[in-house]
């Protein structure tokens, strides 16, 4: 199939099920996420740190544009003072903070577990029959076991990748450091060595995310499980990484390209008079991502592993 192709195909599935996706999309997605936006009000009130996180946020943002004044213009010493000294405030503010962020990271892993009960229900409609959607959240809660192992197997696959990776990206850094110690030029021979072996690290990176990219699409269509299903579906990749990887750009390239004239709108109306119309948008962006967005990257990526 084409890109095209996968498109449209995606699109009339979304279409002709549109009633049975958004119903699962609302209770599994949605609403989790609404729950926890106004449990975390709730929790916040509570405890009675609503000052705190407005603090915090505000730190946070002057924290982040000192170190983007450090880089631009260079570590300057009152620069470093002020960069120190708004590290000891945030430090102080998480750890006020601590109890809070402890049961918003709970919401947080609950509202996980109903997207990927909802995910799961739309991956069996896809790969079977797209039943009402009370139907496919019965068979979802059914399989949910074994989905969510193969979820845990892959989390662990890809933390390890990341060590791996974070331990390269420290190991060809400071060789780099070393190479150009007596010569700290762009195009001396150690940041060269540096900036090759980033450009490696990165191919290495995105190889290893494409080998396993699919196993939650094999656990639902083979009904295998766990490091099984990560096996299969690197067998299945080899040879076709790179076409995997152009289809993702371009369906990325399409998601840019539609969504960036409501985020210039957005921009346009965030102050001033009409705030209320980017805050409108925005929450227009929101919905959009979750009914429209979620379930076509679904169908999307369902098509193109029906393909390997």
């Amino acid at each position: 199939m084409t890109f095209r192709s996968l498109l449209t195909s995606s699109w009339k599935l979304y279409q002709l099920h549109l009633k049975t996706i958004a119903s699962i999309l609302f209770i599994c997605m949605f609403l989790p996420l609404l729950v926890l936006l106004l449990v975390s009000e709730g929790v916040a009130h509570l405890m009675g740190v609503q000052g705190a996180l407005v603090q915090y946020e505000a730190a946070q943002a002057h924290y982040q544009s000192l170190l983007s004044s450090i880089f631009l213009e260079g570590a300057s010493e009152s620069l470093v003072s002020a960069l120190k000294a708004q590290e000891v405030i945030l430090t102080e503010l998480q750890q006020e903070l601590l109890p809070f962020f402890g049961i918003q990271t709970l919401l947080g892993i609950i509202t996980s577990i109903f997207g990927l009960l909802g995910m799961l229900a739309l991956l069996i409609g896809f790969f079977g029959t797209f039943k009402p959607a009370r139907v496919l959240l019965r068979d979802a809660r059914a399989r949910f076991g074994s989905f969510f192992v193969s979820v845990l197997a892959l989390l662990l696959v890809l933390v390890l990748g990341g060590l791996l990776l974070f331990f390269g990206t420290v190991l060809v850094l400071t060789l780099s450091q070393i190479l150009s110690f007596d010569n700290p030029d762009i195009l001396s021979f150690g940041s060269l060595v540096g900036i090759v072996g980033m450009i490696g690290l990165c191919f290495l990176g995105g190889y290893w995310l494409l080998g396993v990219s699919f196993t939650l699409y094999e656990v639902v269509a083979r009904k295998t499980t766990g490091f099984a299903a990560i096996r299969a579906v690197w067998a299945r990749m080899r040879g076709k990484r790179w076409n995997v990887f152009g289809y993702s750009l371009l369906l990325a390239l399409t998601i840019f390209v539609c969504a960036l004239p409501f985020f210039l709108l957005r921009l346009t109306f965030s102050f001033g008079t009409y705030a209320f119309l980017g805050e409108g948008i925005e929450l227009l962006l929101s919905f959009a991502y979750i009914f429209i967005v979620i379930p076509l990257l679904y169908f999307f990526y369902g098509f193109l592993y029906k393909q390997l």
